[in-house]
């Protein structure tokens, strides 16, 4: 097995185990800033964006360019978010986290793969 296959349902189970911590701690924590949901709103359509290949599209110069600089400006003001978040609602600090992590990770694997 490679660690791909490994890594892959694991952070799956974390960030869907997050998700439902959040849904069942939703009265007890304070609401999240607006930032803050509108920067994980954001790096969702993202990725909604990039899973149903609304990039291939557009020419592949744009398309590059594009992808690229959308998603360090939306990790760089998720990374801000989740900073201050921690502050006020730690549980959604914690899903917009992991979200940012992953997503750089990815990032981070997309363009080291597209080296090659």
């Amino acid at each position: 097995m490679s660690l791909t296959m490994i890594l892959m349902p694991v952070s799956g189970l974390l960030f869907l185990g997050l998700v439902i911590l959040n849904v069942f701690t939703w009265r007890q924590q304070p609401t999240p800033y607006q930032g803050s949901r509108t920067s994980f709103s954001a790096v969702i359509v993202n990725w909604l964006f990039y899973l149903f290949g609304v990039y291939l599209l557009l020419p592949t110069v744009i398309a590059d360019f594009l992808f690229t600089f959308i998603w360090i400006i939306l990790l760089l003001g998720a990374g801000f978010w989740t900073i201050r978040e921690f502050r006020n609602n730690r549980c959604f600090a914690l899903l917009l986290g992991t979200l940012t992590v992953f997503s750089t990770l990815f990032v981070i694997l997309l363009h080291g793969i597209a080296q090659m």
